[in-house]
């Protein structure tokens, strides 16, 4: 119900999920952290499918934290029972459909070896209440960090894996102000890795980065938002051969992509991956240079949020 492309799930379609789904099955790792921005697949590609997986396959205890309860009830009807209800071998596993039921609310769900709780962060109860080996937080930065003076909600969420010796920490959000932004500190205190991708061209590795985006101007032209630049020209340079490519060209090579860590392993894998990656139509070049050029020009009224937005969400 969610997807713009219903039916079996495709990883190939955002490949970079491989590595972060190897990553979430790794004995060795406790903690997956990725720093991301819209339209790559977290919640469906990576969250979803992990809650999926282990509810069929290893089923144990898992939490899920929002920033607010109601984004939590958002999850359940919009994400989690949808998925359930065309996937077989979870509905007959987990009692969606049954009302009144202690085992079927929208914040829990009750299946064999397990069962799935979904929390808010401006609830302290439901985050101290349970011990579970698997927990994850949607959006930290979004989190309360002192609810009702009992402490940040990240670390009290935390602190219910310690029992377990094959605990499973996952964070997963836009980061915010940087130097206070709680993913981009996670990400940095990870083995960081970034998805590096050939050039169809020369063959040198590199990865996405707005800097490289290139569009044409035409001085005749004067578009009150885009001035004089032409958004559908806009083309991705590889800095080694300076060879254009479409978005046809970058999503062949994105396909081909590796996750590289830049930092020591020590038990976090860190996952950072921004909206160029994205094959999806509302994210080809010419949207995003759009949105760009309109927060650039709402900057130069006096607005920053919207630079705010593209720079943290894209």
């Amino acid at each position: 119900k969610s997807s713009a492309r219903p039916g079996a799930y495709n990883p190939d379609l955002t490949p970079w999920v491989h590595g972060i789904h190897e990553a979430l099955d790794d004995p060795d790792v406790f903690r997956v952290v990725c720093r991301k921005s819209a339209q790559v697949a977290w919640t469906d590609g990576v969250l979803l499918n992990y809650i999926g997986r282990r509810i069929d396959i290893d089923p144990v205890p898992m939490i899920v934290m929002f920033a607010k309860t109601e984004a939590a009830k958002q999850f359940d009807a919009e994400k989690f029972t949808p998925m359930v209800e065309v996937t077989p071998c979870l509905a007959s596993q987990i009692p969606i459909h049954k009302s009144r039921d202690r085992d079927n609310r929208w914040d829990f769900k009750s299946f064999p070896g397990g069962f799935l709780k979904l929390v808010g962060s401006n609830s302290p109860s439901s985050v101290k209440s349970t011990p579970a080996p698997v927990v994850a937080v949607e959006e930290p930065d979004d989190c309360n960090e002192n609810v009702k003076d009992q402490g940040d909600t990240i670390t009290l969420l935390e602190e219910r894996t310690k029992t377990y010796a094959r605990r499973k920490i996952i964070f997963g959000g836009t980061p915010t102000v940087e130097g206070f932004s709680r993913i981009d500190s996670a990400y940095l205190a990870s083995d960081q890795r970034e998805f590096w991708i050939p050039c169809p061209e020369c063959g040198e590795e590199q990865t996405l980065t707005w800097e490289n985006v290139r569009w044409t101007e035409d001085p005749s032209i004067t578009h009150e938002v885009f001035g004089s630049a032409i958004p559908d020209t806009a083309r991705y340079c590889c800095p080694h051969c300076g060879a254009l490519w479409t978005d046809t060209d970058k999503n062949k090579a994105v396909r081909l992509g590796k996750w590289r860590a830049s930092a020591a392993f020590h038990g976090v894998a860190g996952f950072a991956i921004n909206e160029l990656y994205s094959p999806f139509p509302g994210s080809v070049m010419a949207r995003l240079v759009e949105k760009h050029l309109a927060a650039k020009h709402a900057f130069a009224q006096g607005d920053d949020t919207k630079l705010r937005s593209f720079r943290n969400n894209t």
